[in-house]
């Protein structure tokens, strides 16, 4: 899936949280941080293009997603596929392209995520409410040093 084409096919979200670029990275790279906001999933990777991605599930030995490095600019941008393992009935999906993209505005920094996806699909229907907790735990995390309490 090209990075830079847009489609109807993507659910877009942008949030402003007060922190540094830097913080910001390492909130989303490090896989400490992303298991106190991201539903318990500790992230691991080389963050270099072509490395593989895991989202480790909280359930010892479980992959919850992995996926593919494809773009990597340190405090501004991260690319990389998603493909869901948690569900067998997803797992059999398109991949589809998860990026972060990271810029700073004064004392705050301007967060925009974009998901797309090639064809229509569960995970498309399912994620579109997913991501909302996901980066309202994570702002809540970098401005107060505790993440939300989202079931």
């Amino acid at each position: 899936m090209p990075e830079a084409e847009s489609s109807a096919l993507q659910h877009d979200y942008e949030i402003f949280i007060r922190t540094t670029p830097d913080a910001l990275w390492d909130a989303i790279t490090s896989g400490e941080q992303t298991r106190r906001y991201f539903h318990g999933t500790r992230i691991e990777s080389e963050w270099r293009v072509g490395a593989a991605v895991i989202y480790h599930s909280s359930q010892a030995g479980n992959i919850a997603v992995d996926g593919e490095v494809r773009h990597v600019e340190r405090t501004r941008r991260l690319s990389y596929t998603w493909n869901v393992r948690y569900d067998p009935e997803r797992s059999g999906e398109a991949p589809s392209l998860v990026t972060w993209k990271i810029e700073p505005v004064g004392d705050t920094c301007r967060l925009t995520l974009t998901h797309q996806f090639s064809e229509p699909c569960k995970t498309f229907r399912e994620v579109a409410s997913g991501w909302n907790a996901i980066l309202s735990s994570l702002k809540s995390l970098l401005e107060t040093g505790e993440p939300l309490s989202i079931p």
